[in-house]
């Protein structure tokens, strides 16, 4: 589901959101029950009230005085009242009650390990009624009791009885034929038609997730939302092909895959324990690969003649031949079918010699060569493996293939192009099967959760952004027998990732890859921890409870912050994005963080918020006290810190913008020097023109003294000649 199908769902009211498309996931261990979280006390202060705009579905919950939180608008989960014997492997249960309906018996699942819940499941699950299938009831992030953390809590209608297995090696009495089919077969038929109506797959199909009450009442199929796909699923009810899979890696399923889990559960109940237990998940693949599915789970067990048609049909490993919904309810309204034979693997005439094991075929050979740290010259002798092909398996269209993934991944000089080459390699040996690198095994839409799983296990992303990032999703897309129109999306998402990859700005990078393709995964911010962020009114009202804290981050936007928020506005300006990036400008980093969490506010409508107003107050004045105009900087620190008060950041981003900026005060300065350089010298010149006239003056009568001297001189001469003549 997209993020905005996700806002839409999550902001709505308990009535049941209109429906979703399909669904989307990850996977696996076996089954055991998720730590289970203690009893406590309310923390000493409670989460920031939720305004109308809230995200979290009712209002983000409350403690109330009873130790209970409040779930949506009308459940309580109540904290000291655990039901262990409803955990599932990555929630813990709890006694919950509806405030409405007091008597109607509900439980609360706590999802308490941080990984993305399927909430895209939810508007689809909220409106499907099935008696077969647990109901939803509300979904909610509250403050959790015992740690204070945020927490997801989702709501289910109380299972009518205990689960059938209580772990996956526990043993019960096995059941009778005729009850498999009226309490086990017939109502999940159903439930698997609905799903599949909905595309949504259950990926959590096996006897430690079905409920009973007993005698002859049917079963009830428990929860699929609160861990990625099949994370909860064992390995031995899982495909061929998703076995091969790291866990987190599996990906998003199909009908296809819950009707195989179906047919290996009925074996289970038959037996009255798991199929091959005592085995671990490698010798079980092993058993499904060399003797087929069917052969390894059945064994040498005995089924009732009435069911080895239905079993050997869902059992089936090749997907296309596999019986659908339809042929079980054929089977079930009195029709046989005779089941496909099962495909045997295409062998090859004669071995390869490899790592000490003859292989015989592509896909065991793609196998063994996974377990290789890289494609080495000594590796394996690319000759001879095109001579095995085409001659001993006589197919040139993988030889074709080999040779092609050999030669894609020769470019460059990267450090990981020698694992680059060798997922190539087996990505042509086993175009069906997952992308093998460097020890982990993911489908194509398993990458997504894969990435998750890492930043949540502490790995890091490295792998999953070396698979994007090695162009290895197209190339298994480009060796795909059928295209279909997935694969056409597929391929368009990772070009788009790698992309995105690599860009190292702020808001792009391996970040913005993790929640483009996980929008149900909370923001990751190191300094948002014991917050669950979904969506952007979420981050603003979490970021006002931070800000005025004493361990508050210098800034308030980091790398995961960027990459969430840009996740839900992919329109925002990079521009902005540059400036928060900037190492060497705090002020630039601060201007930018204000435009983008303005825009966040106006679009959520979140007010007021004078804590996160303060906290990018505190980072601009280091930037108002350069300015070169002394009467506007003090009459902005004056008004930006009333500015603040409001909570409005856009007041804060209008007055920076009209009477702060640093263009405008730098062009001003610019001028007001142009303007002093001007004056200066037309005083100069002007002096110089003083001087001048001074020194004019001064010759000019001494000149004219001069002749006047000249003048009385000669007259007086010229009175003593004519005297003396007379």
């Amino acid at each position: 589901m997209p993020p905005s199908d996700l806002t839409t769902f999550l902001s709505g009211s308990d009535s049941p959101p209109p429906d979703a498309g399909r669904s989307d996931g990850a996977t696996p261990p076996p089954f055991e029950p998720a730590a289970r979280v203690g009893r406590g006390t309310a923390p000493a202060t409670d989460p920031p009230a939720a305004t109308s705009g809230s995200a979290y579905r009712g209002g983000g919950g409350t403690v109330v005085a009873s130790g209970a939180v409040t779930v949506g608008s009308r459940y309580e989960v109540i904290a000291h009242l655990p039901m262990p014997e409803y955990d599932r492997p990555y929630a813990n249960a709890f006694e919950a009650r509806d405030l409405k309906k007091p008597k109607r018996m509900a439980i609360g699942y706590v999802c308490t390990t941080g990984r993305p819940l399927r909430l895209d499941l939810l508007p689809s699950l909220l409106r499907l009624d099935n008696e077969a299938l647990l109901k939803v009831r509300s979904f909610g992030v509250s403050r959790w009791i015992e740690d204070g953390r945020e927490t997801p809590i989702l709501v289910y209608a109380r299972p009518p009885g205990r689960r059938i297995l209580r772990t996956a090696d526990d043993r019960i009495d096995p059941y009778r034929d005729d009850i498999l089919v009226r309490c086990i077969i017939k109502p999940m038929s159903q439930v698997l038609r609905d799903l599949r109506a909905r595309r949504v797959f259950h990926g959590c199909i096996n006897p430690t997730n079905l409920y009973r009450a007993g005698g002859e009442t049917p079963a009830v199929l428990g929860d699929c939302v609160a861990a990625p796909a099949g994370l909860g699923q064992p390995a031995l009810y899982q495909t061929v092909e998703r076995m091969q899979c790291t866990p987190a890696g599996r990906g998003a399923g199909t009908n296809a895959d819950d009707l195989y889990a179906l047919g290996v559960t009925l074996v289970a109940l038959l037996k009255g324990r798991a199929p091959l237990d005592g085995m671990s998940d490698a010798e079980i693949l092993e058993s499904k690969l060399a003797n087929g599915s069917f052969g390894a789970v059945v064994g040498d067990h005995r089924l009732p003649l009435d069911l080895v048609e239905p079993i050997k049909g869902l059992l089936l490993d090749e997907p296309d031949d596999r019986w659908t919904v339809d042929d079980l309810d054929q089977w079930l309204s009195g029709r046989r079918l005779t089941p496909k034979q099962a495909r045997s693997p295409v062998q090859a005439v004669r071995p390869l010699h490899h790592a000490g094991a003859d292989h015989w075929q592509p896909r065991r050979l793609a196998i063994a060569l996974a377990e290789e740290p890289e494609l080495r010259p000594n590796t394996i002798s690319l000759p001879d493996l095109d001579a095995w092909l085409r001659r001993g398996l006589s197919d040139d269209a993988i030889a074709d293939r080999v040779q092609e993934a050999v030669r894609g991944g020769q470019a460059g000089s990267n450090p990981t192009l020698g694992h680059r080459r060798l997922a190539r390699l087996c990505i042509a040996l086993d175009p069906t099967g997952p992308i093998r690198y460097r020890g982990v095994a993911t489908t194509i839409d398993g990458i997504a959760a894969l990435l998750s799983e890492e930043y949540i296990s502490g790995k890091g992303p490295q792998i999953p952004a070396e698979i994007i990032a090695g162009n290895l999703p197209l190339f298994w897309v480009s060796v795909q027998a059928r295209h279909t129109s997935d694969h056409a999306t597929w391929a368009r998402q990772f070009e788009a990732m790698r992309t995105l990859l690599d860009q190292e700005i702020p808001g792009f990078g391996i970040e913005r890859v993790l929640y483009e393709l996980n929008p149900s995964m909370p923001c990751r911010s190191p300094f948002l921890d014991g917050f669950y962020i979904l969506q952007c009114d979420q981050l603003l009202r979490a970021l006002e409870t931070i800000a005025d804290r004493r361990d508050a981050p210098r800034d308030p936007i980091d790398r995961h912050i960027a990459g969430f928020i840009l996740s839900r506005y992919p329109n925002l300006s990079p521009r902005q994005m540059r400036a928060i990036g900037r190492a060497d400008d705090p002020v630039a980093r601060a201007l930018g963080a204000l435009d983008v969490l303005t825009t966040l506010q106006a679009d959520a409508r979140v007010h007021p918020l004078p804590g996160l107003c303060r906290w990018i107050v505190r980072l601009l004045k280091p930037g108002l006290q350069t300015l070169h105009s002394r009467k506007r900087r003090e009459r902005l620190l004056r008004d930006i810190d009333k500015q603040a008060a409001t909570g409005l950041l856009r007041n804060i981003q209008m007055l920076m913008q009209e009477d702060a900026s640093p263009a405008k005060d730098s062009g001003e300065f610019a001028a007001a020097r142009a303007e002093y350089r001007t004056h200066a010298r037309e005083i100069r010149q002007l002096t110089r023109k003083l001087e001048t006239r001074h020194a004019v003056s001064r010759d000019t009568g001494q000149q004219m003294a001069a002749l006047a001297s000249s003048i009385a001189a000669a007259g007086l001469l010229a009175i003593i000649v004519v005297w003396q003549a007379a």
